[in-house]
């Protein structure tokens, strides 16, 4: 029942227009303080952001969302998708296989850019795991 409540205030809090991460902590934290109690729920408050944000691993998130803004600003991400289209728009639901490829050709990017950047020099060519093609 308690949960029942607090998706209740959770779905009430958004209708006043509270932004969604603030009314998911509130509606969060004072579930936890009626199970609990106010104490623990205050201590809750108190250590669940610091052992969140010091956790290096959520930096990817950002790393990442800054490497799709590259991407996009460079407008490799739109030449990418228009070359796919081009090539894959005439074949039924060709939109939808577009976009899957031009998404598998931005992983290929990247990889070959972690290649490029990460690995010891001289990077070996990335033709040499196919012989046929030396």
């Amino acid at each position: 029942m308690i949960g029942w409540l607090g998706i209740l205030f959770l779905l009430i809090l958004i209708c006043l227009r509270v932004p969604i991460g603030v009314a998911m902590i509130v509606s969060g934290v004072t579930g936890f303080m009626v199970i609990s109690g106010v104490e623990p729920g205050f201590a809750l408050l108190g250590s669940v952001p610091y052992e969140t944000f010091i956790n290096t691993s959520y930096a990817v998130v950002a790393l990442f969302v800054l490497m799709g803004n590259f991407a996009f600003k460079s407008g490799i991400s739109d030449d990418l998708f228009m070359a796919v289209r081009k090539w894959m728009g005439s074949l039924k639901g060709g939109l939808a296989l577009a976009t899957v490829a031009a998404c598998g050709g931005f992983v290929v990017l990247v990889v070959f850019i972690f290649q490029v950047a990460v690995l010891p020099w001289p990077a070996p060519s990335p033709w040499a795991w196919w012989p046929c093609l030396k």
